[in-house]
């Protein structure tokens, strides 16, 4: 049986979102309470104290005291529960000190059994990144469970209610996307009317029916990440594109008009950010709806 008919009746019981109280983190959990109203899950709120960035850390770049933050911390912690406990939402809390907020974020996840981590980024990048890092990218490189990304240019128009009439699926047809397809397929089923599966190639041969055979063979590989029975319930479109990956994934999502794109992201060993953009920091910085990256070992 495909992997993909065998969790096709996927549930979130359990949503944590992760969130610093900025803007970003703000739309991230007015997203998480929409997802966690529609697929009636527990949420919990988690919330790290950065103790690198206070005055009692050597590393500090500009460091603020510890007990102001945890006042902040606390006094926007017990407005955001008490928000979503007004709108009817069973909701708990994680307050968690740290010098590795990504480390301590996934680790909450764990503890909690999440089946959904929902966060937000302001996607730094280059020296500010270097400095401060990166706590998406952490989190998404070693998450045990799916991860949705609001990045800074996310169109909140799900504010008026949780929208997934379009997915976008981006893979490279490697790195285990059978069970990354099957959980996108999964996760969308109950209220998607169209998918994409995407699928990006650098360059095209010059010939043409080189790039024609090409193009064949990643739509067949595409069509087989997808189980029969998914056409009962999804229409499902398959597109072929050649360019530079996450510019391209990028300009998919605006022409198809997507809900959501969903990507691999590969595991990795350390906690350690990156200089250099990949695929998935390139799309999380610029999208302009949620992300979701799932990272299979």
């Amino acid at each position: 049986m495909p992997a993909a008919e065998s969790i096709a009746n996927l549930r979130l019981d359990r949503i944590v979102v992760a969130t610093d109280f900025k803007p970003e983190a703000e739309a991230a959990t007015e997203y998480a309470s929409l997802l966690a109203k529609h697929f009636t899950a527990k949420l919990t709120v988690a919330h790290v104290v950065d103790l690198s960035l206070t005055t009692r850390s050597e590393t500090a770049v500009a460091g603020w005291p510890l007990d102001k933050m945890r006042r902040d911390s606390a006094e926007s912690m017990e407005r955001t529960l008490n928000h979503l406990t007004d709108q009817g939402f069973e909701v708990q809390s994680r307050q968690i000190e740290s010098h590795d907020p990504a480390a301590s974020i996934v680790a909450a996840a764990e503890a909690t059994e999440a089946d959904l981590l929902v966060l937000g980024t302001s996607s730094r990048h280059g020296l500010s990144k270097l400095l401060v890092g990166s706590c998406a990218e952490g989190v998404i490189h070693h998450a045990k469970c799916p991860v949705i990304t609001l990045g800074p240019r996310v169109n909140r128009m799900f504010k008026d209610g949780l929208k997934l009439q379009t997915v976008l699926f981006a893979t490279d047809l490697h790195h285990e996307a059978r069970e990354k397809a099957s959980m996108a397929i999964a996760f969308a089923k109950e209220s998607v009317a169209k998918v994409y599966m995407c699928h990006i190639v650098q360059t095209l041969p010059a010939n043409q029916f080189e790039a024609s055979d090409l193009r064949s063979e990643s739509e067949l590989a595409l069509l087989r990440l997808v189980p029969p029975s998914t056409y009962d319930w999804c229409t499902m479109e398959y597109v072929v594109e050649s360019g530079n990956a996450g510019e391209r994934i990028l300009e998919l999502a605006k022409e198809t008009h997507a809900d959501l794109i969903v990507l691999g992201a590969r595991r990795v060993s350390s906690y350690l950010t990156r200089m250099a953009k990949s695929v998935v920091e390139d799309v999380l910085a610029n999208a302009e709806c949620p992300v979701m990256t799932i990272c299979i070992d």
